[in-house]
């Protein structure tokens, strides 16, 4: 029994999803009290478990930088992908902030992730469900058609299956500024050092008087 000197008072303490019933009377005095009113009947809803929002990717060749908007109700997320081609999601990843990285990928390769959030470690929302394609390796042309350029986390690779002599490699921003530079001279396969560096990046290649530019996405 609760007891308020005000024509409102608030119920804590209820369990979601369950059904109450109210009643009320009036205390005019000492052994005073009116009949008691007519019985309500109410059903507590659940809680709001919000679907994540704002759903974004990031791709490279072989990775892809997911991210999303969440709210105060999320305790953590559900996250599934798979290639379109693909029926069946793999296993299920759980996520306790609002971005993950999806890595070994394969290149030019359509895929779908669709997430959940759980709410209060019990409720789940709807599905958020967005595609991406992954990077081609790199654009091949002219006489350094051979090569082909890609990126492993933030090490760019360079293979070179047809041995085609390298002089030099330029990585440079979009915007042209030049981030790194080194000699090669051989006609080996090539592996840059770590860069610190995310998004995408230009890789200019010089083999004599041949120059290729590749377009490369390096994972933050």
């Amino acid at each position: 029994m609760l007891l308020s000197t005000s024509d409102t008072i608030e119920v804590l303490g209820l369990d979601y999803q369950t059904d109450y019933f109210i009643s009320l009377r009036a205390i005019c005095g000492a052994g005073d009290s009116s009949v008691w009113t007519d019985t309500l009947f109410f059903t507590t809803p659940l809680p709001e478990c919000n679907a994540p929002a704002n759903l974004d990717a990031e791709e490279g060749s072989t990775s892809a930088d997911l991210s999303w908007t969440g709210d105060d109700n999320h305790s953590y997320y559900w996250l599934y992908y798979r290639p379109t081609a693909v029926s069946s999601f793999a296993d299920t990843l759980e996520v306790y902030q609002t971005y993950y990285t999806l890595e070994n990928l394969e290149p030019n390769t359509a895929y779908v992730w669709t997430l959940r959030a759980i709410c209060d470690d019990t409720w789940i929302s709807e599905p958020a469900v967005m595609e991406f394609t992954t990077e081609d390796v790199a654009n091949e042309a002219g006489a350094l058609a051979g090569l082909k350029v890609g990126a492993q986390n933030r090490r760019i690779a360079i293979w070179n299956e047809s041995g085609i002599w390298i002089d030099r490699v330029d990585v440079l921003s979009v915007g042209g500024m030049l981030l790194y530079s080194t000699e090669v001279m051989a006609s080996d396969h090539v592996l840059l050092p770590e860069l610190n560096q995310g998004g995408l990046v230009l890789v200019r290649i010089v083999s004599g008087q041949d120059m290729a530019t590749y377009k490369v996405v390096l994972v933050r």
